[in-house]
């Protein structure tokens, strides 16, 4: 029954998927919306704005997760196919190959997405999220977080309208801000040439101690069309002796916008936390921007 299970996942989710087209080509009015989408708090407003009723938000809901579903269950079959030896299924959130990282990336975005308009319509949405099992494993979708059972590994999307990305494994956090030079929240996916921009984390847990105190490392790289602009690979080297876990729960990495950066073009920038002690135990996230 295991062995099936990928493939009775991959089953569903395409079934969902085509009752969600079904349900969409059968409504009277077809969805005509920007690329903002509607926050559960504001249900009916947003709605009416987007010209999208309950019945289509479902619909949408059902078509997305069933396309998240079926991607996640067809990388499994291929997961299977790889580990002949193994008898259990895992989600891999961190590791693969560019075609099975770019198959998570689908997944992700699908569950995230389907999970907004169902909470839209006031469906399966709810605050504790949509609970997935596979196997002896189990994860929990939200608005904008995809977390496991034991809360140990994750992808935490950005509510403000940044598509801001963080996955983790083993560290964890409570909180990330974008916060521009004066420390005001950043809400948007453009950043002004000649200033400053922040990533911060709070409330960073589970490091590995040693004699009591925490070993991490922040690295940061921020890329253009012209190649990498900034390459630090260790913000924290100096302090070779350690910090306590209270000074290790708040990390900021701090990023210049200027030469040889332009305006109008696009840029990413990635900032990872890691354990010195634990090298399975990171943090990951990613932002691309514009600069104006």
């Amino acid at each position: 029954m295991r062995k099936k299970l990928p493939h009775i996942i991959t089953t569903l989710g395409l079934l969902g998927f085509l009752t969600g087209s079904v349900m969409l080509i059968d409504s009277e009015k077809l969805l005509s919306f920007t690329t903002e989408l509607p926050k559960p708090d504001q249900t009916q407003t947003s709605l009416k704005q987007f010209g999208l009723t309950p019945t289509q938000a479902m619909s949408f809901g059902i078509l997305l997760f069933g396309l998240g579903l079926s991607v996640f269950g067809y990388r499994q079959v291929q997961k299977q196919k790889r580990e002949k030896k193994t008898n259990s299924i895992t989600f891999d959130f961190t590791k693969g190959d560019t075609k099975n990282q770019t198959l998570r990336e689908v997944a992700v975005v699908s569950f995230v997405l389907g999970s907004l308009f169902f909470s839209a319509c006031g469906g399966a949405g709810s605050k504790d999220g949509i609970k997935i099992i596979d196997g002896d494993n189990s994860f929990t979708v939200k608005e904008n977080e995809i977390v496991s059972e034991d809360g140990t590994k994750g992808y935490r999307g950005d509510s403000d309208n940044t598509n801001l990305q963080t996955i983790y494994e083993v560290l964890t956090f409570d909180n990330i801000h974008l916060i521009d030079g004066a420390d005001k929240k950043i809400t948007g996916e453009t950043v002004a040439l000649n200033s400053k921009f922040s990533i911060v984390y709070e409330g960073i847990k589970n490091y590995t101690l040693k004699n009591g105190k925490a070993y991490p490392k922040l690295t940061m790289m921020m890329t253009g069309e012209s190649g990498v602009i900034v390459n630090e690979d260790d913000l924290l080297a100096s302090y070779t002796e350690g910090l306590s876990p209270e000074d290790a729960s708040v990390l900021r990495a701090t990023f210049t916008v200027g030469e040889p950066m332009q305006p109008g073009k696009d840029y990413i920038c990635y900032v990872t936390v890691t354990d010195k002690n634990n090298s399975s135990a990171t943090i990951q996230t990613t932002w691309l921007f514009k600069v104006k």
